[in-house]
């Protein structure tokens, strides 16, 4: 702008920080993969010990006739199952600390977490639980 030789806003602070974020940014990603990939490794070995486990019925069914998609079915719900028992522990395990950090942020009135509701969690639990639903029938 004219008239103006210099502004002093602190670019080392903000670039450190910017750095500092993008740093946890890669670690949180880094780790959501490797959760993900552990959590279909999970469900693939619970359905093959399933099936292993039930391998003389799964012969009767098919000296009997049945399809394969009729045998795999059961599995394929197994593994939803699974998903959804999983969603269903790490919802109230992101919404009670949430909750627990809008109490503490409700008694200080310059915390950046009361802009935060837990109405706004809502879409993160549906997301959870079909995220859920869809690593259950890939493991499976």
């Amino acid at each position: 702008m004219p008239g103006v030789d210099g502004v002093v806003y602190g670019a080392e602070a903000i670039k450190k920080s910017f750095g500092l974020f993008r740093t946890f940014s890669t670690i949180f990603v880094v780790s959501a993969v490797l959760l993900l990939v552990s959590s279909v490794a999970l469900v693939v070995i619970a359905i093959r010990l399933a099936t292993v486990a039930r391998r003389r019925e799964v012969e009767v069914m098919k000296l009997v006739g049945a399809s394969n998609s009729f045998i795999r079915v059961p599995f394929l719900l197994e593994g939803v199952f699974q998903g959804l028992v999983g969603a269903a522990i790490a919802i109230p395990a992101v919404l009670f600390p949430l909750r627990t950090a809008m109490n503490s942020a409700a008694k200080d009135s310059s915390s950046v977490i009361q802009a935060v509701s837990l109405a706004d969690a809502a879409p993160t639990a549906i997301t959870l639980f079909v995220a859920a639903v869809v690593v259950g029938i890939a493991g499976s």
